[in-house]
């Protein structure tokens, strides 16, 4: 009998063994918050139940006897449509170190209390509803690791603007309340999503070079050396001016969605000698300025190793036209879609850098381009690399280009000729189109025996002792023997 009681006990506290690991490794509740149970004894909260919330919000020290200790990524956070308002102060208890990433985005707060024992902050973590009212941080004096300067929010450590608060410009006593914000002098990044989608007050120019701070009010000094990603996208009518000092740029650090009269633009790129590479999404939708007098051109930093998808797509022109690419440095990738729907006017591309791949619809749709130049590192222009450029009418390859790819020059019914070097070892199907576009070749080329597949009209590069021109002959009509040519000298 002994026995079988001692062998249920264990049985009993192996069950209640395995129940304790299954809840420690899941979510639980607790009034308005979810939670994780950590390994350490602590708790991270993980959610909010926004609907039934009716006050002010203090996330407490303790949930279930347990040591709050951090936020969760998106704990708090809601969507843009969620219908959910309100003007709450949100205070986080002594004891959380740590704030997820997007914790708070969204979320219907007017005032945040950061406490003392904070030390780290992730990107978007304030990321506000631009419609929603102004937002204060609050923060200790002597806070170890964090700061507040006039309201913005930094990382004393990392010298790092962390969150530029939500803006209500009807707040305003007077136009001038908001017409200037300089970041201190010492701060070396501006974080991710650090301004996104500000407008308001704050919403006429962004400087990032205090020698042009009449032409814009807020001023970024010039010991910014990165932007994190997304920092600026989205922002409503700013103007944008870039100095020397910047080294990188985040993924969609201007990403701009214009509406209407809704521009961003951005001065004086041509000044980014430093920048390391040109990253996704990072100017797409943007009205670009190479520089701010008349020089109408944009010049890829030469330091830049590659200009990634989407970099520049869907550049916009609003009353500015940028007449000319040059990429002329160490890039060596010009990404998918990079420069394609370009509506800010370039006529011309000249690429003679170490651009070893034009990739697929790099250029596409650019209804203004008339020329471009690709110098000899190019060895792959991809599939519908220039498609449609319904002005394009002159191309020039060097010889190493090694693969054209499908469509990249189709659609382009003013381009009636294109010299192919003899390195060219593939073409792909429909790279030119065959009514309009008449290919030069080298006799016995592989672009020649394309030429013959596929239909298309081709001539022979003309070699350097053919002097038939000289009466206005072919090469086909004189022989090695016959010297009639030279009748009349």
């Amino acid at each position: 009998m002994m026995k079988k009681i001692f062998a249920l006990f264990l049985a009993l506290i192996t069950l209640l063994s395995l129940c304790g690991t299954a809840l420690a490794d899941g979510e639980r509740t607790s009034g308005l918050y979810t939670y994780e149970f950590k390994g350490n004894g602590t708790v991270t909260i993980t959610g909010f139940d926004w609907a039934n919330n009716k006050d002010n919000i203090y996330i407490p020290a303790l949930i279930d006897g347990y040591p709050v200790t951090a936020i969760g990524e998106k704990a708090f956070a809601l969507p843009e449509d969620s219908g959910i308002t309100g003007d709450y102060v949100l205070t986080l208890s002594s004891g959380i170190t740590s704030i997820g990433d997007f914790a708070f985005q969204n979320a219907p707060v007017s005032t945040i209390n950061i406490p003392d024992t904070a030390t780290f902050i992730g990107k978007g973590a304030f990321l506000m509803n631009p419609n929603s009212g102004f937002i204060h941080f609050n923060v200790a004096p002597k806070h170890s690791t964090f700061a507040t300067i006039s309201g913005v929010l930094f990382n004393k450590l990392k010298r790092e603007l962390i969150a530029f608060p939500v803006t209500d410009y009807a707040k305003a006593t007077s136009a001038e309340d908001y017409r200037l914000y300089e970041v201190p002098t010492g701060i070396q990044s501006i974080g991710a999503y650090a301004f996104y989608g500000r407008k308001g007050g704050y919403r006429n120019a962004i400087l990032l070079d205090r020698t042009v701070s009449d032409r814009g009010n807020v001023v970024l000094p010039e010991t910014v050396v990165s932007i994190g990603e997304y920092a600026f996208a989205n922002c409503e009518k700013l103007n944008v001016v870039l100095s020397s000092s910047i080294e990188t740029l985040g993924e969609g650090a201007f990403l701009h969605q214009r509406s209407g009269t809704n521009v961003l633009e951005i001065f004086d790129f041509n000044n980014l000698a430093r920048l390391q590479s040109i990253p996704a999404y990072c100017f797409s939708g943007v009205q670009l300025f190479g520089e701010t007098g008349d020089n109408q051109y944009i010049s890829i930093p030469a330091e830049a190793s590659e200009i990634q998808d989407y970099a520049f797509y869907q550049m916009y022109n609003a009353g500015w036209t940028c007449e000319e690419i040059r990429i002329e440095g160490n890039t060596a990738r010009i990404g998918k879609h990079a420069f394609e729907e370009s509506t800010n006017g370039i006529k011309r591309v000249i690429i003679s850098g170490k651009v070893k791949e034009i990739d697929e619809y790099a250029f596409a749709n650019n209804y203004y381009l008339e020329t471009v130049t690709i110098g000899g590192f190019t060895e792959t222009i991809g599939s519908h690399a220039f498609y449609r450029s319904s002005t394009l009418q002159e191309v020039t390859l060097s010889e190493g280009l090694k693969r054209i790819g499908e469509n990249a020059f189709a659609e382009c019914p003013k381009l009636l000729s294109v010299a192919i070097p003899q390195s060219v070892s593939s073409i792909a199907r429909n790279a030119f189109d065959r009514q309009v576009t008449t290919l030069t070749v080298y006799q016995g080329s592989y672009a020649e025996q394309y030429a013959i597949e596929n239909g298309l009209q081709y001539k022979y590069y003309q070699s350097e002792d053919d002097l038939s021109w000289l009466l206005g002959g072919t090469e086909d009509s004189q022989t090695e023997e016959s010297t009639d040519w030279l009748n009349g000298f």
